[in-house]
């Protein structure tokens, strides 16, 4: 059932450790939602608590590379959330480009749980999850966040590297 599917997602989001998770109901299916966090620059979920923060955090110990690269370049902020879409609807071309202010907004603003009309549905092989990652680089603390487009990373990387993707293949 779609119910399962969603067990699944949210369970895999929650031991990779997102806390928040929001449903949404969608033409045909449902969407979940992960809250914002932030990696580094290979992708890697940040350690707590930093991977929750907004702010850019300081340099911990003492690295030459990462200290010139700051020291040029200026410390760069990387955020991601992570969107599963479950429907049978074709998926349309997204064109829109959320600010991270609008994507951190959207965890707090949807539903705790799946609406119990769409739980109960029958999966079927016309039912598709898709996985979009919204990512975005703050250049400095000064700056507003932008979306990176393209991203830096492949989906796959993403979800390897804030460890869903372990969790939903098991």
């Amino acid at each position: 059932t779609y119910g399962d599917v969603a067990d699944l997602l949210s369970g895999a989001l929650t031991s990779a450790g997102h806390r928040t998770v929001d449903y949404y109901g969608i033409p045909g299916g449902f969407a979940l939602v992960s809250q914002l966090e932030q990696i580094d620059k290979h992708g890697l979920s940040l350690e707590a608590p930093d991977r929750w923060s907004v702010e850019i955090p300081p340099l911990r110990g003492f690295s030459l590379s990462e200290y010139f690269s700051r020291l040029f370049k200026g410390a760069k902020g990387h955020y991601r959330v992570v969107v599963f879409l479950v429907t049978p609807t074709p998926m349309p071309r997204l064109e829109a480009r959320p600010s991270m202010e609008e994507a951190t907004d959207w965890v707090g603003q949807g539903a705790l749980e799946l609406e119990d009309r769409i739980e109960v549905r029958p999966w079927s092989q016309e039912v598709v999850c898709w996985a979009f990652i919204y990512e975005f680089v703050k250049d400095s603390e000064e700056d507003d966040a932008h979306v990176a487009n393209p991203g830096s990373w492949d989906t796959r990387t993403h979800l390897d590297g804030g460890h869903i993707l372990e969790h939903i293949e098991r």
